[in-house]
């Protein structure tokens, strides 16, 4: 199955065998290959959705495949922060809390483009690389692209970190990050309240 995920809603494509859709609100469409899925639904129109959208594909990987070539693809790399008290570090911008991350510039590693945007946005230095997390992917229409081919699938790279400096984070303003604090894991009910789906996703199952 892949997850992607859009506005406050999240668009599945499921194996035609292993559909499970749990306790998720779930409108279900079938279909062969991914021109029968933009037939359905013209001009992106999935993105109107009040429900979450479970695409049931007879070949899952070809119809991926094409749905991510329908896209234009952003590539972007990012991390979960812990500290020698184990807390996580998390941004707020725009109003929300966020984890640190930002798109892969040329010539970089997924691995260096994590721990530059995270030592960019928060003030730290020399940031260590854990382990790589899943992907997750998120749809967003660009206003710098030309309207009708503007939709953006972001792929975001995580990876587990540690810092083990004294640093104190500082927000990198010019982001519109806002504060940067650490949070105990037992303490991330204000996180919860005020992030993002895919971050809930991720942290549920970096924490399980």
């Amino acid at each position: 199955m892949y997850k992607v995920f859009f506005n406050d809603h999240v668009l599945c494509f499921c194996d035609k065998n292993k559909i499970s859709p749990k306790n998720n609100k779930l409108q279900v469409v079938e279909i062969e290959g991914i021109v029968d899925f933009f037939n359905q639904f013209p001009e992106n129109s999935f993105m109107e959705l009040s429900d979450n959208l479970c695409v049931v594909c007879s070949d899952l990987e070809n119809a991926w495949k094409g749905f991510r070539e329908e896209a234009n693809e952003i590539p972007a790399a990012g991390g979960i922060l812990t500290n020698s008290e184990s807390e996580l570090l998390f941004i707020k911008r725009f109003g929300r809390w966020d984890l640190p991350k930002g798109k892969i510039e040329e010539g970089e590693t997924i691995e260096q483009a994590a721990a530059r945007e995270l030592e960019e946005e928060c003030g730290l230095n020399n940031v260590r690389i854990v382990k790589s997390l899943p992907s997750t992917y998120h749809l967003y229409f660009s206003p710098y692209l030309k309207p009708g081919n503007n939709l953006v699938l972001k792929e975001t790279f995580w990876f587990e970190m540690i810092y083990d400096g004294n640093e104190k984070p500082t927000p990198q303003i010019s982001e519109g990050i806002e504060e940067v604090k650490w949070f105990s894991k037992n303490k991330l009910e204000k996180i919860y309240k005020s992030t993002y789906k895919n971050l809930v996703e991720l942290l549920d199952n970096y924490l399980a």
